[in-house]
């Protein structure tokens, strides 16, 4: 795609990873390892062509409101999936993609970045707190589990 942009010497080229692509994601290690690996090409990217008119914008949305979200809720990998409070629904993920098309951010990481960036500088914190924030997401996804209203879009 950035070949066909550099031509005309414009356009933008937003990529959707995680913010398990920021933080760290112990029991889903692969889908954390493939989301670092797109947060990385993305921001690699943006330097190499920021000068040459073609943006570059790396997604980063926590847990949202899909059939994904649900598959979660019953493994214990999954637990820190339901730490962090109300999932984001698609459509503040689409909102996001739209106003990224519009500013042209090099990133956005939705709900916030503080806490997965901060763990991301100090990795041994990230590790120290994770069990911390697994209980919580265990604790919350039990929860969902007894009232039974934890498919999401199903009311």
């Amino acid at each position: 795609a950035a070949e066909h942009m550099l031509r005309p010497g414009s356009g933008h080229i937003i990529n959707m990873a995680s913010l398990a692509g920021i933080a760290i994601t112990p029991g889903i290690s692969f889908y954390g390892a493939s989301k670092h690996a797109v947060r990385g090409f993305s921001l690699t990217l943006a330097s190499e062509l920021r000068t040459k008119g073609v943006a570059v914008t790396c997604i980063c949305p926590g847990v949202v409101e899909t059939g994904m979200l649900d598959a979660q809720i019953d493994r214990p990998e999954g637990a820190i999936a339901f730490a962090g409070g109300k999932p984001l629904t698609t459509d503040q993920v689409s909102l996001a993609i739209q106003k990224a098309m519009i500013k042209r951010p090099v990133e956005v990481c939705l709900p916030s970045s503080f806490f997965p960036k901060l763990v991301n500088t100090f990795p041994r914190l990230g590790a120290r707190l994770y069990g911390r924030f697994e209980k919580l997401g265990t604790d919350a996804a039990a929860k969902l589990r007894r009232s039974g209203k934890y498919r999401w879009g199903a009311g």
